[in-house]
């Protein structure tokens, strides 16, 4: 028979306790290397998804109210108050002698951000979703005639154009059209026109009023005696709701070349 003293005893717990902390040991090794794991994991996946943009610098800096820079051998100079150049897209690019209205769309499918150019021969298109290369995407004709005047408002996708050449109306672009380009500047057409008026145009929720100040009311020899007129929308369709003209009516009055729509009160 095997008596145990005291002492071995204590020497079997002694081996007891220093085999359950081999298995802790271990254990925390695997917990560990468990947690490095993760911890790699998740910053990987956060890295992908938000890459950091990469440095900007601007095409030219606004310095002492001039910004200068030099594109493609050719030297460029503008005013500018405070604004740096970020990029720059030439009238020769956009094929057009001169521009004269701005406005601007952001595709919400897409992301992209886009400027609509009123140009001296129709409206160019430019993706400037990268401030520092913006692209020229195309170009929608002028109706008729060329003209130093074009007025460009944006509602629902669509951007509704009108101009001071005669004859020109109203254009109406589905700007989402601007999703075909694949890297060749586009000449597109329009997706619908309205005729007989259309010089000036202001757009509130789904009321439009167009100005046609070159227009006959009052039967004169001599034209530009000028209406307005006021759109609703209901659904996908637009429906002429009035037609405004000068209560005084006269040769030359230009009614309608300029109108505007400011808390819901239409101002011509």
């Amino acid at each position: 028979m095997e008596f145990f003293s005291l002492g071995n005893i204590i020497v079997y717990i002694d081996k007891f306790i220093k085999f359950i902390n081999s298995i802790f040991f271990v254990i925390l090794i695997i917990v560990r290397i468990i947690y490095l794991l993760s911890i790699l994991f998740i910053f990987s996946c956060k890295y992908e998804k938000y890459e950091p943009a990469t440095s900007t610098s601007p095409l030219a800096e606004c310095i002492d109210g001039h910004a200068k820079f030099t594109l493609n051998g050719q030297e460029y100079e503008y005013e500018c108050n405070g604004y740096d150049l970020m990029g720059y897209v030439s009238l020769d690019e956009m094929n057009a002698e001169s521009g004269n209205d701005c406005w601007g769309w952001t595709d919400s499918q897409t992301g992209k951000e886009y400027a609509l150019v009123g140009m001296s021969n129709g409206t160019s298109f430019v993706d400037i979703s990268n401030p520092e290369n913006p692209v020229y995407i195309g170009r929608l004709p002028t109706q008729t005639n060329n003209s130093s005047w074009r007025d460009l408002k944006v509602y629902q996708d669509h951007v509704f154009i009108v101009s001071e050449a005669s004859g020109h109306g109203m254009q109406v672009f589905d700007l989402t059209q601007l999703r075909t380009y694949s890297g060749s500047p586009i000449t597109f057409s329009h997706s619908a026109h309205y005729n007989e008026f259309g010089n000036a145009t202001a757009i509130e929720g789904d009321t439009i009023v167009i100005g046609s100040h070159q227009s006959d009311n009052g039967g004169f020899y001599v034209d530009y005696t000028g209406s307005a007129y006021i759109y609703t929308r209901s659904g996908t369709s637009w429906t002429q709701v009035k037609k405004i003209q000068s209560s005084d009516i006269q040769a030359g009055d230009n009614f309608g070349k300029s109108v505007a729509i400011y808390l819901s009160l239409i101002h011509i």
